[in-house]
Order: C-alpha cells, then sequence, then structure tokens
C-alpha cells in the first residue's frame, strides 16, 4: 500500500490528523508493505516535526527531498535543513549520509 499526501499541513491540523494512526505501523512499514509519501510546504515545517507520525519517520530515519526553502526553519530530515536552490533542483537527505544535491524534473 502506498499512501501519498500533498500539502500534509492542510490534512494535519489542530482539531485532527486522520493519518495518525499509521504512526503504530510506520516503522514496520517495510514488512507489512506500506509506504508513506508526505509532502508539504517549508514554511512552519519545524512545528510538524513533532506530531507522532512525522516524529516516527524521523526516529526511524526516513529519506527526504528538500527543496529550495527557508534555512531558518532548521534542520528538517535527517540533519539537514532546507537552502535556496536552482529551480528543479533539491536535497536528498538520507541518514548517516551527507546530503547530496540531486536534479528533479521541470514542468
Amino acid at each position: 500500500m502506498v499512501v501519498i499526501v500533498d500539502d500534509y499541513d492542510l490534512v494535519s491540523t489542530t482539531s485532527g490528523n486522520p493519518l495518525a494512526p499509521l504512526a503504530e505501523f510506520a516503522p514496520q512499514g517495510r514488512d507489512l508493505g506500506l509506504h508513506l509519501v508526505l509532502a508539504r510546504r517549508t514554511g512552519g515545517s519545524s512545528r510538524f516535526l513533532f506530531e507522532p507520525l512525522t516524529q516516527v519517520m524521523g526516529d526511524m530515519g526516513s529519506p527526504g527531498v528538500l527543496f529550495s526553502g527557508d534555512r531558518m526553519e532548521g534542520r528538517l530530515v535527517n540533519a539537514t535543513a532546507s537552502r535556496n536552490l536552482p529551480v528543479g533542483r533539491a536535497l536528498l537527505a538520507r541518514r548517516g549520509m551527507p546530503p547530496a544535491q540531486v536534479q528533479t524534473a521541470v514542468p
């Protein structure tokens, strides 16, 4: 099962998060065949790092892709902070490895 969530900041609100029950299954995702892809804007990201689902994903060292964003938001994924990047470029942040700049498709 693949769960893709765009605009995660609109899904997870102060009134609740419909994806919260997935937090208990995330650590066994590989065994269960569960894949989570979350996308959100960089602004206000430091707040979302303390939600149950994203906290579990961070504890597991899940890889992340960081597009251009404000460095002042802090380290968002695997001790990597966003930075200003050219259009179509992103940082691939993996556990135990330095971030690598990658090229993505540009519409």
